[in-house]
């Protein structure tokens, strides 16, 4: 860190989650970053007919801009589940497609997510999201 940098770290707790928001500030060469935060509450629950589908938004602001991810329960990133679960590219919502009863999958249909946003100061974490589909 040069003379000419300030960090600052802030613990928060708010509707969007527990953590740290931090920002390194620089006089200097380079200017400032900041560390990633959530913009958007997400609900507790969401629930949604397996004929409609449905879609859980996720933003964060942070200089450099954030990598915005989706994790399952366990913590792992949730991948692409063709025709059932895709991460929309552009706006990052995490989207549950419509779908037949025989096609219901407990991992994907009744589970628990959570947004990350990640850039080069950290990662903040939202609160659990129950997602239930039902007929």
């Amino acid at each position: 860190m040069s003379p000419h940098q300030v960090i600052h770290l802030v613990e928060a707790t708010s509707t969007y989650g527990a953590g740290f928001s931090s920002s390194v500030s620089s006089n200097g060469p380079g200017g400032s970053v900041q560390g990633p935060q959530l913009t958007i509450e997400l609900p507790s629950r969401l629930l949604f007919s397996n004929s409609s589908g449905g879609s859980l938004p996720c933003s964060a602001t942070g200089q450099p801009a954030p990598t915005i991810r989706w994790l399952t329960e366990d913590g792992d990133e949730a991948a692409d589940v063709p025709r059932l679960r895709h991460v929309r590219q552009g706006d990052a919502s995490l989207v549950f497609l419509p779908f037949r009863a025989d096609q219901f999958r407990r991992d994907v249909h009744e589970a628990r997510y959570r947004c990350s946003a990640s850039n080069a100061i950290g990662t903040v974490v939202s609160p659990q999201v129950h997602v239930t589909a039902g007929e």
